[in-house]
C-alpha cells in the first residue's frame, strides 16, 4: 500500500481512499441500526434482519458468527461491539452474492430516497470523500 500511496502523491489525477475492511462491512458498521441494508440478495435474510434490530439477540441461522464475533469484540463497548457485530454477520450474509446484493440495495436507497426509512442512514467517510474527489467538489470539514 505503501507504494501505491507514493505513486498517487506523485499524480493528482490519482487518489487512494482505504476504508477499514470492506465496502460492504465499512457500510454496516456505519448503519448498523438500518434494516434497509437487508435485501433479498442476502442469505439468512431474516435473522440478519432480527440482528440489525437488536444486537443482543442471536438468530439461528447466524448463530456461529455471531458468536464469535461476539467472543472476538469482548474488549470493546457496547455500541461498538453492535457496529462489528451487525457489519461481520452483514458481510457473511452477502457471501457469494456481493453483485446481486448490490444492484438490489441500489434499487431500495432509490427507493428510500427522501423518506423517514433513509433517515440516518451514512455514507462512509472515504466513499464521500471520493465523491467529492471525484467530481471535484471542495472537501467538507470533519
Amino acid at each position: 500500500m505503501t507504494g501505491l500511496v507514493t505513486l498517487c502523491n506523485a499524480n493528482d489525477m490519482i487518489k487512494v481512499q482505504p476504508g477499514s475492511k470492506t465496502l460492504e462491512y465499512d457500510l454496516a458498521y456505519e448503519n448498523y441500526g438500518q434494516t434497509l441494508l437487508v435485501t433479498n440478495a442476502c442469505t439468512h435474510e431474516e435473522g440478519l434482519r432480527a440482528l440489525i434490530i437488536d444486537p443482543a439477540s442471536t438468530p439461528a441461522e447466524i448463530e456461529d458468527t455471531v458468536t464469535r464475533t461476539r467472543q472476538a469484540t469482548e474488549h470493546l463497548d457496547e455500541q461498538e461491539r453492535a457496529r462489528h457485530l451487525v457489519a461481520t454477520c452483514y458481510l457473511y450474509c452477502l457471501e457469494g452474492a456481493k453483485g446481486e446484493h448490490a444492484f438490489a440495495l441500489a434499487k431500495a436507497l432509490k427507493e428510500a430516497k427522501s423518506t423517514a426509512s433513509l433517515r440516518g442512514f451514512a455514507v462512509p467517510t472515504y466513499i464521500a470523500s471520493s465523491i467529492r474527489w471525484a467530481s471535484r467538489q471542495p472537501a467538507t470539514e470533519p
